[in-house]
């Protein structure tokens, strides 16, 4: 199985997630501990419930099951966090 590249030889943001944590989709904690160390995890399920998060979260296995998110969500998130703040870097270099 060959890795996705773009069209500037590099590996997309999804790629990278899935080769990071050899799975496409995660439990919600992952996210919250490598990229929102601010959240607790007791916010990150409040909001996944009220689906306040920047990204859907879900349960597999009712509603006592942890949440797990799918890391193509994650990845269309970060990167549009990274075009955001391009931009406004542009508009300042």
């Amino acid at each position: 199985m060959g890795v996705a590249i773009n069209r500037n030889d590099q590996i997309d943001t999804s790629m990278m997630l899935i080769l990071r944590y050899k799975r496409p989709v995660v439990a919600l904690k992952d996210i919250v501990e490598d990229y929102m160390p601010h959240l607790d995890m007791a916010a990150a399920k409040q909001r996944a419930a009220k689906c306040k998060l920047p990204f859907p979260a879900f349960k597999v296995d009712g509603n006592k099951s942890e949440y797990f998110v799918n890391l193509t969500d994650v990845a269309v998130w970060l990167d549009t966090l990274q075009k955001e703040s391009r931009l406004n870097w542009s508009e300042v270099n």
